[in-house]
């Protein structure tokens, strides 16, 4: 099907168009296969970093909540929280200002952060905002460096006597208000049901939204009034409050791109409760497509319609005092994808470019092709116009083109052998009839002699051309003319056997030729078939031998690229090798800062024994030692400071250390992964290596049997030229043999047939 196609254009033209449409083939199956290859490496490499920012954000959830409960429980169990709210309830105590507070610090600024900046004025204040001067400084470096939404001191009676932002809740009541689970936390704890609590997840709350609550008894450190064994309620309740709020604006700090990738965090129904762009999601994300993970983290396409879109997602789990929620990465699919999109428009520019090229080198190859073809046939219709002359091909060019030419050459060649033969034919008819005038003049010299014996020899003739070759002149001729009986008789004897003689080989000539010409077709017939076979076979070879050059081509580039990853791959070991240097170093330095916050713990102790000394000696001393006993006070104060900050910097460096002792093994067990990498990328090398010698060797083999074949194919096309020149010669030989018996048949030869019985018989 595909030759008729081709047969019905010019080979120009057909040339032109199969390098085309291989160029468009090639270009697009490449295309193609890149561009799959590509959007698989593209989702798994995305896949991968949603993975480790989700898994490393739900990390800094655990971190934060446990930073919360210690902090809260340290803050509880230290002497700040019972003397600040000692002298805030003195304050809170004066009942007909505590409108007036209200006003002075809810006026103080028009956010929570501005009245959280706000810690009394400097005259005319109130004795809570004195004492809240006082205090606030040290409430406030709690709010600000755990990053609360706020924090509460709630007296045994429920009065929240202290807030940092001084929002609604300020100076309230929770006997008298409803502030959700702060209300039922509060009496769980003074009921004695509990030291501290937590929400189980962000729970709803009149200010600021969904929100983490924690919160924490203080201990009484008084006694009195109490009987044997009877436990002390507490004294009052700090609480933490954290909205969701705050979770976003701590993914946020991640920076991504709000366009197209956000982190959000879900419950176990996908309600959203907090993202990092910003974005309201009142209906819950559908979280069925997600699919767990080896590493625990899950992976998957979600529907974002209220955000994204479609999008590629990753999700790690947090718990909340029982409750699971979802800390979900998200990455707008045809963002995450567009670097592929325009690798796929690369490789369409790329093939059409490719198309272009190929087609301007086929244009010019079937060009190159097809120039001799036209000269060829140009020089065949001058040939069949009878024009010998002028030849205008190169016929030795060593192709098929030029063996073409040769056989047209050859063509040439013997009309013009034709031509010369006719020529020298025509030469010998013109000497023949001047003979023969002279003859004639002669014999009319002689003709009376002659008359008789002309006459006689003539009613011979007349007899022997009837056909009877048996006639034979019995009366002698004159004697000058006698030799003519003789040699008339003789000849017509000869005649007659030879006449018998080329009947009996024609019948034979035409049994022969018939069966050569017979054999001779279907020798041409099977030539022919050969022929066409062996041509076959030798474009196959050719296309063979050239797919295994193309692929040892292809085999080098991947030895290639193998010894690029072999290379990278111990640069990265080396790269682990001082990260793992580095590590170590970090655990020294830490073991130092341990040593140094040690030192500044002893440091407080002692600070904080003076100041008991000195508020001993200030009370010794009455009045004038007042002044100082408010300065030991504040000294005590700030070593306890001091002291809790140092044991919280403690904590923070354990678990940095812990950390680090982690990473180390991560690193370590990176390193030892990666030299088996660099040994099996080696192990790699040497298969590819070992192959690209096979191919190699594979090819040039293919490369000589081809050459071999299309040698094979020349010689049988010439074969099948000669058988077919020999079917047309027996079919020649048959023919003039059958006009042969044609003619033959007019004589009567029945004479000669009955000598020849008679000498076979004898």
């Amino acid at each position: 099907m595909l030759a008729n196609i081709v047969g019905r254009y010019s080979l120009r033209f057909s040339l032109s168009a199969l390098f085309a449409v291989l160029a468009v083939l090639a270009c697009a199956v490449v295309g193609t296969v890149g561009y799959i290859q590509s959007a698989g490496e593209m989702r798994q490499s995305i896949a991968r970093e949603l993975g480790l920012i989700a898994s490393n954000q739900a990390q800094l959830v655990n971190d934060y909540e446990q930073r919360l409960h210690e902090a809260i429980t340290n803050m509880s169990g230290g002497a700040m929280v019972p003397n600040s709210l000692a002298e805030l309830s003195i304050g809170f105590n004066v009942e007909r200002k505590r409108q007036e507070n209200i006003d002075t610090f809810r006026n103080s600024g028009a956010t929570p952060e501005e009245r959280a900046q706000f810690a009394g004025r400097n005259r005319n204040v109130s004795i809570y905002e004195w004492k809240h001067s006082e205090v606030h400084n040290s409430l406030f470096s709690y709010w600000k460096d755990l990053g609360l939404s706020d924090l509460y001191l709630i007296d045994d009676k429920g009065n929240i006597v202290y807030t940092v932002t001084k929002s609604e809740e300020f100076m309230q009541n929770l006997q008298a208000s409803e502030f959700g689970s702060l209300n039922r936390f509060f009496q769980s704890i003074m009921a004695g049901e509990a030291t501290s609590l937590s929400s189980k997840g962000f729970e709803r709350f009149p200010v600021g939204g969904p929100s983490l609550i924690l919160a924490h008894g203080v201990e009484r450190k008084s006694t009195f009034g109490l009987a044997e064994g009877e436990v002390a309620p507490p004294m009052a309740v700090v609480a933490f409050r954290v909205s969701a709020i705050k979770f976003s604006e701590m993914f946020a700090r991640q920076q991504l791109d709000p366009q197209s990738r956000s982190i959000l965090m879900t419950d176990a129904s996908g309600q959203v409760v907090a993202s990092s762009d910003g974005r309201k999601r009142p209906e819950p994300l559908d979280l069925s497509a997600l699919k767990p993970g080896d590493d625990g983290i899950s992976h998957g396409l979600i529907e974002d319609t209220q955000g994204f879109g479609t999008s590629l997602a990753a999700a790690s789990d947090v718990d909340f005092d029982g409750r699971k929620f979802h800390v979900i990465t998200l990455y707008e699919q045809d963002a995450a994808m567009a670097g592929v999109s325009n690798m796929g428009l690369t490789m369409a520019g790329l093939t059409l470019a490719a198309l272009i090229l190929v087609s301007i080198t086929g244009m010019i190859f079937s060009n190159i092709v097809a120039r001799p073809i036209n000269v060829l046939t140009e020089d065949m219709r001058r040939l069949a116009d009878g024009d010998l002359q002028n030849a205008a091909y190169d016929y030795d060019l060593r192709n098929e083109i030029g063996s073409m030419a040769s056989a047209v050459e050859i063509f040439r060649e013997q009309a013009l052998e034709k031509r010369r033969i006719e020529g020298e034919t025509e030469q010998m008819r013109n000497r023949s009839e001047s003979e023969r005038a002279e003859r004639e003049a002669v014999t009319a010299q002689d003709n009376e002699a002659r008359r008789h014996a002309l006459d006689t020899l003539g009613t011979a003739l007349k007899s022997l051309s009837a056909g009877n070759i048996s006639h034979r002149i019995a009366m002698p001729f004159a004697a000058e003319f006698d030799q003519l009986r003789l040699d008339y008789n003789e000849a017509a004897e000869k005649l007659a056997d030879a006449l018998y003689q080329a009947a009996r080989s024609a019948d034979s000539i035409c049994l022969s030729s018939a069966e050569v010409s017979n054999a001779a077709g279907d020798l041409a017939k099977r030539t022919e078939t050969q022929a066409a076979s062996i041509e076959q076979s030798s474009d196959t070879l050719s296309q063979i031998a050239s797919n295994a050059s193309e692929v040892a081509g292809r085999t080098d580039q991947v030895q290639s690229i193998v010894n690029h990853a072999q290379k990278e791959a111990a640069e990265s070991a080396e790269i682990v090798d001082r990260a793992m240097n580095a590590m170590r170093e970090i655990e020294e330095s830490s073991d130092e800062i341990t040593q140094i916050v040690s030192v500044i713990n002893e440091i407080a102790f002692q600070t904080n024994l003076l100041a008991l000394n000195a508020g001993v000696e200030a009370a010794r001393a009455g009045d004038a030692g007042k002044g100082f006993g408010v300065v030991a006070q504040e000294v005590r104060e700030l070593a306890q400071r001091c002291g809790d900050a140092a044991g919280e910097i403690r904590g923070l460096i354990t678990r940095s250390v812990e950390k680090v002792k982690s990473g180390s093994v991560l690193v370590s067990d990176t390193g030892d992964t990666l030299k088996r990498i660099v040994s099996e990328v080696a192990d790699i090398s040497e298969h590819v290596t070992a192959i690209t010698l096979s191919m190699r060797s594979q090819s040039d083999g293919l490369s000589q049997v081809s050459s071999t074949m299309r040698m094979m194919d020349q010689e049988t096309q010439k074969n099948a030229a000669i058988a077919e020149e020999s079917t047309a010669g027996s079919q020649v030989l048959a023919g003039e043999a059958a006009a042969l018996n044609r003619q033959l048949s007019q004589f009567d030869v029945s004479a000669a047939e009955e000598m020849a019985s008679i000498a076979d018989a004898a």
